[in-house]
């Protein structure tokens, strides 16, 4: 959130149990421009700046335990 976000993204998640997690947001090509790394939780929050990031559609993607989740977030400026 928000969606569509302008200068700061925050993913936020809560897991069945606690886990070493990443989340990383990248473009829809496939690259990945930042990554952040928690660990051993259970709920949290990773928040990305977004202002110097060209307007666009962008994919974050969550894993934990081997388990992936992703989605798609609008930036606009």
């Amino acid at each position: 959130f928000p969606n569509p976000a302008t200068d700061e993204l925050t993913i936020s998640f809560t897991l069945d149990r606690n886990a070493n997690t990443k989340v990383s947001l990248g473009n829809t090509i496939g690259q990945v421009l930042e990554t952040q790394s928690l660990e051993n939780v259970i709920k949290g929050n990773a928040v990305f700046n977004t202002s110097e990031l060209p307007a666009g559609l962008y994919v974050y993607i969550l894993e934990a335990d081997g388990i992936r989740s992703s989605g798609r977030v609008t930036i606009v400026h």
